[in-house]
């Protein structure tokens, strides 16, 4: 009788599991996870590092020239006593011969008639006592009208106005000035014997002739 019952107790235990919903076991598979894979990295150039080191160079050697200091002088308060120093006079120059009393004078062109007033000039002679000396150098400077003045002749190379005259025509008109024109007589070594003479010229045509002569001094 008890083996009925537990067989019975067991097809009821049975019976109840079989009214259940059954569920299959679900089984979990695991998920793949990420392999971590270390991969080498391509090479790279490293700098390398340089650490300075201090390289001695050659430092220039200052050299200090030694300059003149100039001597600072502090004026003084001391009068200054200005004398009178007398200066040497040149000495007047003695020339031997000197202008014939009452030259020059002014006459009409005698020894060019023809040219009329179409001539201006100075003539003469230069006198040792009543002798006329020949071979003398007489030179005109000075201007004309605004020209410049460089002639130069000698006595006797003028026979119009005697022994030993000499001839300078100036200009080819009459032409009035004032102490621009000079004479003078030297010795063929150069050396004057006359000072510079100045003239003046006239703008008339009777006048046109200046007559200079010299005289050797003291007669």
């Amino acid at each position: 009788m008890s083996r009925k019952l537990t067989l019975l107790g067991m097809f009821l235990i049975l019976l109840a599991l079989s009214a259940c919903e059954f569920s299959p076991p679900v089984t979990v598979e695991p998920s793949p996870t990420d392999t971590v894979t270390n991969t080498p990295l391509p090479p790279t150039d490293t700098p390398a590092i340089v650490i300075p080191t201090d390289t001695p160079t050659n430092t220039p050697t200052i050299i200090i020239i030694p300059t003149d200091t100039p001597t600072v002088v502090v004026p003084t308060d001391t009068p200054v006593v200005l004398t009178d120093t007398p200066t040497a006079s040149p000495e007047p120059v003695e020339y031997p011969y000197v202008i014939q009393e009452g030259c020059p004078t002014y006459l009409p062109n005698f020894a060019h008639p023809e040219a009329g007033c179409d001539w201006l000039g100075i003539a003469g002679q230069v006198f040792n006592g009543d002798i006329a000396v020949e071979n003398l150098v007489v030179i005109v400077g000075g201007t004309l009208d605004g020209d410049p003045l460089d002639m130069l002749t000698m006595t006797g190379l003028a026979p119009g106005y005697g022994s030993g005259g000499y001839e300078f025509v100036l200009s080819s008109a009459v032409v009035a000035s004032e102490s621009t024109v000079w004479v003078q007589v030297l010795g063929l070594d150069g050396q004057p014997l006359t000072a510079k003479t100045y003239v003046d010229t006239h703008s008339e045509c009777m006048e046109n002739l200046i007559l200079l002569n010299f005289v050797l001094k003291g007669e």
